[in-house]
This record gives structure tokens, sequence and C-alpha cells, in this order.
């Protein structure tokens, strides 16, 4: 959807456009187009145009609109007077250049004060990741520990269960058992 300002923008370009198609003297001559020009308030209700005279040459180059331009065409902008006070001007007021180093100074190492503390913020938050991380591996080495010792239980069990099997007359390699 577009604004009200946006149409009348391209508006402003279409009847230009309009203007040139529709003009005599596009073989040759002087073209007078008014453009739109931007301006930066949203909700001006007038439009502002710029004046730009071009100049068309006998021996147009065509381009996608069919209007005829040569390469030795030429497009002029109007500028308007600037307007000068003729007043003395007030003496501007020489620049403190130790001032402005110790402005620099200070603004150099309020940035060196933000990162430093950046960096010690961003070191504690590594240590304490890294604190996390060895309390989670103390707790897995803990139960894999009583895992193995459990383990080791059930293994000695099983062993005298065999010695009792052998000592009862079953007949068993003991080469691989031992007692615990």
């Amino acid at each position: 959807v577009a604004t009200q300002e946006q149409e009348m923008f391209t508006r402003g370009f279409e009847d230009a456009l309009n203007e040139l198609h529709h003009s005599d003297s596009s073989q040759g001559g002087a073209h007078h187009v008014e453009l739109p020009r931007s301006s930066s308030s949203s909700s001006s209700s007038g439009a502002t145009y710029m004046t730009l005279d071009t100049q068309f040459s006998s021996n147009p180059l065509h381009n996608q609109f069919g209007i005829g331009l040569s390469p030795a065409d030429s497009i002029t902008v109007k500028e308007e007077p600037q307007t000068v006070p003729l007043g003395p001007t007030p003496p501007m007021s020489p620049i403190d250049m130790e001032c402005q180093e110790r402005f620099k100074l200070e603004r150099k190492r309020e940035r060196n004060r933000v990162a430093a503390s950046k960096c010690r913020r961003r070191k504690l938050e590594r240590i304490a990741r890294l604190e996390d991380k060895v309390k989670m591996l103390k707790g897995e080495n803990t139960e894999l520990s009583s895992v193995v010792n459990k383990l080791k239980e059930q293994v000695c069990l099983l062993k005298e269960q065999v010695m009792e099997h052998v000592q009862s007359g079953c007949q068993i390699l003991q080469s691989h058992f031992t007692a615990c």
C-alpha cells in the first residue's frame, strides 16, 4: 500500500515522462522538466520540485523510454543564489588542543575500562563453567568408583561359589580362578 507522499512523488515522474513523450521539441531544442525532490518530513502536504534543463541533439541515441540522448548531451541543474551575511562574523574560539587531548585520552581510558570489565566478566563466567564441569565430573567419578567396587565384590562372590563347587567335586579348570 503506497502512501500519499509516495504517490505524489511517483506522479511527478509520470507527469514529466508524459510531457517528454508528447513534446513537439523532442528532436532538438531544450526541455524544461520539473522533478519532485524527496523531503525529510513525511507529513508535508506540498511537494518540492527541482528544475532540470535538458539539451537534446539532432543525432539521438534511444534509451528505454524513447527519449533521444547523445553522448555530448548535458543536463544542467539550475542553481539558486546563496545569501552570505555581510556583517562581521563572530571570531571562532581557538580549539584548545590540550583540552582535546585530555578528552581523547579520557574517552580512550573509558573504552579500556569497559573492555577490561567485559574481559573480567567473561573470565569469571568461564571459571564458573569450568567449576561446574569439575563438579559434574567428580560426581560421575564417584558413581563409577562405587560401580567398580560393587563389581569387584560380585566377582569375589562368584569366585567363592566356584571354589565351593570345586570342593564339592565339580570338574572346573582352576587355572583361571584364584581366591579373593
